[in-house]
C-alpha cells in the first residue's frame, strides 16, 4: 500500500530538469538559426530585390531621359521619313552632355541597352525611353508632334490646352486665325531656311595635285635577279617614283649526254638440230613450231631510218634494227612460210633445221642535249617629286559662288557660327 502511494506521487525534480533542457536547446537553436535566415535574405535582397529609394531613383533618371530626349529632338534632328527611326544611347547622351546620369544608391546602368528612339509614323512621333539597370527595366512610349501650344519643337497632346482654344474662337475667326497661321507658319520656315544658312559655316575643300619631274627614258637592258618584280604604278600616285620592265629568256648554256634505253621483242636466231621429215627443202623452227620456208631463211633490207609511232615488234616476215629512238632498219623476207601440222609420212628424210626463239631486249641509246639557262632583263625608268599634293579647307556660306567658281568644292560638314 505504501509502496504504490509512492510511486504515484513520482519525482517532480526530474521532470523540471528534463523541460528546463528542452527549453534552453530550443533558446539556443532559435539564437542560431534566426541570424543566418535573416542573413541570407539580405544577401539575396541585395541582388535581386529593389528598395523603394532605388525605384526612385529609376523613375527620376527615366524622366531625365525623358525630358532630355525632348529637348534633344529639334526639327533638323528628327526623322524626315514615315518609317524612319533615330536612336541615341544613354552613352551617347552621357558624351554629348545631353543628360547626367550617376550610378548610385547601387545601382548600375547598361549604357548601351538604355536609349531613347525617335521614330516617324504618319500622323506623329513615337518616342521610345527605355533605362535598363541591374534592379530591373523600366520604359515609356510618348506621343508626340508639333502642336501648336508646344514649347518646344515636339510635345505631348494636351487636351485641356485644345479645349480651351476651341472655345476661345467662333467660326469665323478660327478660319482667319487658321489663315494667319499658314502664312506665319511660311514666313517662319523661310525665316528658318534663311537663318539655317545664316547660322551655319559650310567646309569647302580644294585639293591640290603632287608635281613630279617629267619621267625618264627606258634604261637599257640589263641582267637582272631573277626575283625582280615588275613595277607597274598610277602616274597620280605620289610613290610612284620609279616604273620596272622585265623579260625572261632561255638561252643555251652546253651540253649533257643522256641514256636512253627502249624494251623491244626480237627473233633471235639460236642453233640447228636434226629433224624428221617427209620432204626436202628449207625449214625453221620457231616457238615450238616447224614452218617450211619457200627459199632459205634470210632476209633483206628493205628501208633505212623508218620513223615508227610505237616501236616495232620482229616477226617471221619482218625483222627490225635499231638506229635511234622511234627509228629503225627494216628488213623483210621475201619468200613464203607454211606452218608444218604433221610430219608423218612413208619415207621419211631427216634435215638440219635452224632453230630461232622471241627474245626480250633493251636498245641503248646515247644522246647529247642541249643544257638550257634562264636569264632575266630589267629596264629602268624613275621621277622625282618636286612638290607633295595637299588639300585646302575653307569655312565660308552655304553655295558660296565665289568659291565654287575657283575650283573649290562643297562638302556636307558644316558648324553652327
Amino acid at each position: 500500500m505504501y509502496k504504490e502511494e509512492y510511486e504515484d506521487r513520482g519525482f517532480p525534480f526530474r521532470d523540471f530538469l528534463l523541460k528546463l533542457i528542452l527549453i534552453v536547446l530550443c533558446v539556443f537553436l532559435l539564437l542560431w538559426f534566426v541570424p543566418k535566415f535573416i542573413t541570407m535574405n539580405k544577401n539575396k535582397c541585395d541582388n535581386k530585390c529593389i528598395s523603394e529609394k532605388q525605384n526612385k531613383a529609376l523613375s527620376n533618371d527615366l524622366d531625365k531621359m525623358k525630358r532630355a530626349g525632348l529637348t534633344y529632338f529639334t526639327e533638323d534632328r528628327t526623322p524626315k521619313n514615315n518609317g524612319e527611326s533615330i536612336t541615341l544611347s544613354l552613352k551617347d547622351m552621357i558624351n554629348k552632355n545631353i543628360v547626367s546620369i550617376k550610378n548610385a544608391n547601387n545601382v548600375k546602368y547598361d549604357l548601351t541597352k538604355s536609349y531613347i528612339k525617335l521614330s516617324k509614323t504618319d500622323n506623329e512621333y513615337l518616342m521610345k525611353v527605355k533605362l535598363k539597370s541591374n534592379k530591373g527595366l523600366k520604359q515609356t512610349v510618348l506621343h508626340l508632334n508639333n502642336y501648336s501650344y508646344c514649347d518646344i519643337y515636339l510635345c505631348e497632346k494636351d487636351n485641356k490646352k485644345e479645349e480651351k482654344k476651341n472655345d476661345s474662337v467662333d467660326s469665323k475667326t478660327d478660319t482667319h486665325v487658321r489663315n494667319i497661321k499658314t502664312k506665319t507658319n511660311i514666313i517662319k520656315k523661310k525665316t528658318k531656311t534663311i537663318k539655317k544658312y545664316k547660322s551655319y559655316k559650310y567646309k569647302y575643300v580644294k585639293y591640290i595635285k603632287s608635281k613630279f619631274s617629267n619621267w625618264s627614258k627606258w634604261s637599257d637592258w640589263s641582267v637582272a635577279d631573277c626575283s625582280t618584280k615588275k613595277v607597274t604604278c598610277s602616274d597620280d600616285s605620289i610613290s610612284c617614283l620609279k616604273k620596272v620592265q622585265r623579260y625572261d629568256k632561255k638561252e643555251q648554256i652546253g651540253t649533257t649526254t643522256k641514256k636512253y634505253s627502249y624494251d623491244r621483242t626480237i627473233i633471235k636466231y639460236c642453233n640447228t638440230f636434226n629433224k624428221t621429215v617427209c620432204n626436202s627443202g628449207n625449214y625453221i623452227f620457231l616457238d615450238n613450231k616447224l614452218y617450211k620456208t619457200s627459199t632459205s631463211y634470210n632476209f633483206t633490207l628493205v628501208e633505212k631510218n623508218k620513223l615508227f609511232n610505237n616501236i616495232p615488234t620482229d616477226n617471221l616476215y619482218y625483222h627490225y634494227q635499231f638506229v635511234s629512238k622511234n627509228h629503225y632498219n627494216v628488213y623483210k623476207y621475201n619468200g613464203t612460210i607454211t606452218e608444218v601440222v604433221s610430219s608423218s609420212c612413208d619415207r621419211p628424210i631427216i634435215v638440219k633445221v635452224p632453230v630461232y626463239k622471241y627474245e626480250n631486249i633493251k636498245d641503248i641509246e646515247f644522246v647529247k642535249e642541249p643544257v638550257y639557262k634562264t636569264t632575266c632583263y630589267q629596264s629602268v625608268k624613275t621621277r622625282k617629286l618636286i612638290n607633295k599634293g595637299k588639300v585646302l579647307i575653307k569655312w565660308s556660306k552655304y553655295n558660296d559662288k565665289g568659291l565654287l567658281n575657283s575650283g573649290w568644292t562643297l562638302t556636307k560638314t558644316k558648324k553652327r557660327v
